[in-house]
């Protein structure tokens, strides 16, 4: 488990006040700077990490700050406050107190910088010997020869970017990623849709001591190599009943959008996605960046250019949309991905929109959306879900509620390769338009609501497979 701490400045630390805090948080440690400095980790005498810091990051919009740490914090801070993140190991009794070497270091910031600190309230110390321990990675807890275990003690977790890191890292040592967190976390909806795949877990330990299944309530045991695996016995019915009963949930859009573009001089990337923003909450993007909190606020000209610089390698970034609500929590997030393609550049954008209930969203509401996607080129595959959730956008354990599909639409280039008369005799009614020979189509599938649904989308696709639109994602 680690100890995190926030501190929240008011103006930009000095290479200077930085090596004072680093120092002032524990004179015995040594300090070694990695990744041209934007780590630097502290290591004890026996040249274990006990903790790391990250570089400062100006956030262009505090409102990052309410939706991931606490939503009062604000008000307190300035306009575009720096964002330091430090985090220690839990390394036992007998290791140093990693809670209070963080801790003074944010102290120290604050002091001559100017800010707040913020850090989780304090939870009765975990007696598991599984969740004590540091690895090289300041994220994980623990590694196997099958999986890696983060362990995070915060009321929201999101995908920050130790979190992006230790999953990448790790996936490339072919090892899954297990993340524990008191039931009580929230994880974000970016974080949540990065859990994905065999031995993947979100694991959330009970106030009993036990261990469940964050999306499913099912129990789960510690296996030596593969990590947290199910154990016998059914899942908790207080996790759906609390679930079910959740007065705070509502309606929940998820919609996945690819785009293929023309590899040409001027293109724009992630216009599709304000096409989408503005289509079904009426507003753009505010912020975005590589992980969260999303730093920077919203140009399309900068992610284009982040897109270049890392070509042909892909970019994968994450964004969020205006704060609709008290707390600071947006209207809509999601992610956004660029790989290069044989037919240009592709954009895979998926994106989860709190809909209010008093808000229609019939199927054939979204024509107009799906029309203006074709029209200006940005249309590829959409397809549009409906769930319920939290109006935060944050996912909380228990039994996850049903993912029922609303609609599918195609792009030209499907229906072309294809066939339009193939298209146009799909199991569920395709509305076309565009160009007669090379129309684009929208198949509305129902409300979102009803479960028989599932098997009418996958007739659909059955049926639509060979024009090369591929596989459900979710």
């Amino acid at each position: 488990m680690t100890h995190d701490v926030v501190a929240l400045l008011d103006r930009a630390p000095t290479l200077r006040g930085m090596t004072r805090a680093l120092v002032h948080a524990g004179p015995e440690l040594r300090v070694r700077p990695v990744a041209d400095g934007a780590l630097v980790q502290l290591r004890d005498g026996t040249g274990r990490m006990v903790a790391a810091v990250q570089a400062a990051q100006r956030l262009s919009s505090r409102t990052e700050v309410g939706r991931l740490l606490a939503p009062g914090l604000g008000p307190a801070l300035s306009a575009q406050p720096y964002w330091v993140e430090a985090r220690g190991a839990r390394t036992g009794a007998r290791g140093p107190d990693t809670r209070e070497i963080v801790r003074r270091f944010a102290d120290a910031l604050v002091e001559q910088f100017g800010g707040v600190v913020w850090s989780p309230e304090t939870t009765p110390e975990w007696d598991d010997p599984l969740l004590t321990g540091a690895t090289e990675h300041p994220a994980v807890t623990l590694t196997t020869t099958g999986v890696a275990v983060a362990v995070q003690d915060r009321p929201v977790v999101a995908m920050d970017a130790w979190m992006v890191d230790a999953l990448y890292t790790h996936a490339h040592a072919r090892r899954a990623f297990q993340l524990v967190t008191p039931s009580a976390s929230r994880l974000t909806h970016i974080l949540r849709s990065a859990l994905t795949g065999p031995l993947t877990r979100w694991v959330v330990r009970t106030p009993q001591g036990d261990y469940r299944d964050g999306f499913s309530g099912a129990p789960l045991a510690w296996h030596e190599d593969m990590g947290f695996v199910r154990a016998e016995g059914a899942p908790d019915d207080r996790w759906t009943e609390a679930r079910e009963n959740d007065p705070d949930e509502r309606s929940v859009l998820l919609v996945d959008l690819s785009v293929i573009r023309p590899p040409e001089q001027g293109l724009v990337l992630g216009t599709g996605l304000e096409t989408l923003g503005r289509g079904l909450t009426g507003t753009l993007p505010t912020v975005w960046g590589t992980s969260e909190p999303a730093p920077l606020a919203w140009s399309p000209e900068d992610l284009t250019g982040l897109a270049r610089r890392r070509a042909p390698k892909a970019t994968w970034t994450v964004f969020n949309g205006p704060t609709g609500h008290d707390d600071g929590s947006p209207v809509f997030t999601g992610t956004l991905r660029v790989t290069r393609v044989p037919e240009g550049v592709r954009e895979n954008i998926a994106l989860a929109v709190g809909a209010p209930e008093d808000t229609a969203c019939a199927p054939d509401s979204l024509i107009p959306l799906v029309e203006q996607l074709a029209e200006e080129g940005d249309l590829h595959r959409l397809t549009v879900h409906r769930t319920r959730g939290r109006p935060d956008l944050t996912h909380t354990a228990g039994t996850a509620a049903p993912v029922i599909p609303m609609g599918l639409g195609i792009g030209p280039a499907a229906t072309t390769g294809l066939g339009v008369d193939h298209v146009l005799s799909a199991p569920v009614r395709g509305i076309p338009f565009g160009p007669p020979m090379a129309p684009s189509v929208w198949y509305a599938i129902g409300e979102g609501i009803a479960p028989a649904d599932l098997a009418v989308q996958r007739s659909l696709l059955d049926h639509l497979r060979p024009g090369g639109i591929g596989p459900e994602r979710r």
